[in-house]
């Protein structure tokens, strides 16, 4: 992860942070220190809240909510389509990290959907041939807003 790269957090990070893990923990604060931009899915949002906490309200006060946009759920459902066993939670995870460039951080490990999770956060990025599919995208997105 660069200096000027951003995060986006999924249900794994939040709960990650929610128990208190070290490790989660030092990246957020890292990330906070360097002014890293840090956003969590609507979506993600709606998977972790179990209600009102303190602690819940201060990590969602500190970082960006992304709102839900039709380009976001294009680009999340043609993730769908071609990656077999992917949620579509984890779809707009990836959609909307790969539109911004950047990493996504997890606890549900790398990509491999058959591995267990981990008990502490990583980074994981965007999957292969992700960056010319966002490329597209992103020229037709901005195809589209110019009409």
């Amino acid at each position: 992860m660069n200096d000027s790269q951003g995060a986006t957090f999924d249900t794994g990070m939040l709960v990650a942070l929610e128990r208190r893990k070290k490790r989660a923990w030092d990246l957020y604060r890292r990330l906070r220190e360097r002014g890293a931009p840090v956003t969590i899915p609507t979506p993600v949002l709606g998977e972790w809240w179990r209600g009102r906490t303190d602690l819940r309200e201060a990590i969602c006060a500190s970082v960006r909510i992304e709102p839900l946009t039709a380009s976001v759920a294009r680009l999340a459902g043609e993730a769908l389509a071609a990656l077999s066993g992917a949620t579509t939670i984890d779809a707009f995870v990836m959609a909307g990290a790969a539109l911004r460039g950047d990493v996504v951080l997890t606890s549900a490990g790398p990509t491999n959907a058959n591995r267990p999770p981990l008990a502490e956060p990583c980074c994981c990025t965007r999957p292969p041939g992700a960056q010319a599919a966002t490329e597209e995208r992103r020229a037709s997105v901005c195809r589209a807003s110019k009409t």
